[in-house]
């Protein structure tokens, strides 16, 4: 594991927890939206925890984000935004259990997410162009995190709880305390909060536990980078998605 675990699971008194995990329903390919989690630069799957020792900690429901191919850099990045607002994760971000990366030889190892060809799952494997051969060392780059509910603008109108935009200020504010900036605050990336049975934890805005999580922090940049008022933004990027996306009255 190279970053970003939760403070819920790692710290001091409570050792890094050993996994056993299965790659179990494809929930997002890419920019097809199959459930809630969707990402254009990787490939999201439900996750089943096989065996765990657990040292008593309360893991909920997970996915693992999986960069496709030639987007590991990404999630990489995105890994380190996490890791860079850990003390909001399971408050403002779900929470993050870890960014793992190993490197594959694709002449003799076929990575379903990259190509759900099942032509290639036969081995060994015949018909490679010399000119553009599968890399002998491909980044396979994974991270791992809790699974949440619905995004915002897959959720009926009626339902939007009236808290709503105080809750989006609040959280976008928390974020602007870190010299963060997400850049694609959208319905899509803002979803229901997991419902699993841990600690949620809260941050002195005034409002909270919060209701939403914002996901996909692979396009975020710092504030030095953005050069910027990086809260006036996100206001705006809240209230732009709220009046024309959601049509919110």
């Amino acid at each position: 594991m190279l970053l970003c675990p939760s403070p819920q699971v790692t710290g001091a008194n409570n050792p890094a927890v050993p996994l056993v995990l299965q790659i179990g329903k494809l929930l997002s390919n890419g920019g097809e939206l199959l459930t809630s989690e969707s990402s254009g630069n990787a490939v999201v799957y439900e996750v089943e925890i096989l065996s765990q020792d657990s040292n008593g900690v309360q893991l909920p429901p997970l996915v693992a984000k999986i960069a496709k191919e030639s987007t590991g850099r990404m999630l990489s990045k995105e890994a380190g935004f996490y890791e860079r607002l850990r003390s909001l994760q399971g408050v403002v971000t779900p929470r993050c259990y870890g960014y793992f990366r190993t490197f594959v030889n694709l002449q003799e190892t076929y990575i379903i997410p990259w190509d759900t060809n099942p032509d290639k799952t036969v081995f060994p494997r015949s018909g490679f162009s010399v000119y553009n051969l599968p890399h002998p060392a491909a980044s396979l780059n994974i991270l791992l995190l809790e699974r949440l509910g619905r995004p915002l603008n897959q959720i009926p109108r009626l339902e939007h709880r009236d808290s709503l935009p105080l809750q989006l200020d609040a959280m976008v504010t928390a974020v602007s305390r870190f010299s963060v900036i997400h850049m694609d605050i959208a319905g899509r990336n803002v979803l229901e909060a997991s419902t699993a049975p841990l600690d949620s934890a809260t941050i002195n805005t005034g409002h909270g536990p919060y209701d939403w999580r914002i996901i996909d922090w692979e396009h975020a940049i710092t504030e030095k980078e953005y050069g910027a008022d990086i809260l006036t933004r996100m206001k705006d990027d809240n209230d732009y998605m709220l009046r024309y996306e959601l049509q919110w009255d």
